[in-house]
């Protein structure tokens, strides 16, 4: 986990990070993926896509313009938790929380790559 301080178009950009989950893999990653959960304190354009290609040099999985690997199903990238002022509460009340499971294909493809991994690696 960490804190990243990277600018985006020459503005200041920063992002909080940390691992949720591994699995090892013999066709992307250079031999593993991760899945990371990533907070942003900025809202620069492709702020998270750039930090992690840039920074961390994990590119994300389906990010073409960013070095990401194709796997055919999309860019691996997704909103799960929100926070933010609701528009008709008072200022200094509670921000509106909206929380959702990561979509399904993060998972699958996590354990894909873990059984092919364990199936044909040797190890």
């Amino acid at each position: 986990e960490g804190e990243i301080d990277y600018d985006v178009d020459g503005k200041h950009a920063a992002t909080s990070w940390r691992v949720v989950r591994r699995a090892r893999s013999l066709k992307l990653g250079g031999s593993h993926l991760t899945q990371l959960s990533l907070f942003p304190k900025t809202g620069r354009t492709h702020q998270l896509r750039i930090h992690c290609a840039e920074v961390l040099r994990c590119s994300i999985v389906g990010d073409k313009a960013y070095g990401g690997e194709d796997v055919g199903r999309g860019l691996f990238l997704s909103a799960c938790e929100l926070s933010l002022p609701h528009p008709s509460r008072a200022e200094g009340d509670e921000p509106l929380h909206v929380e959702v499971d990561p979509p399904a294909k993060f998972g699958d493809l996590l354990r894909h790559e873990h059984d092919r991994w364990s199936r044909l690696s040797g190890e």
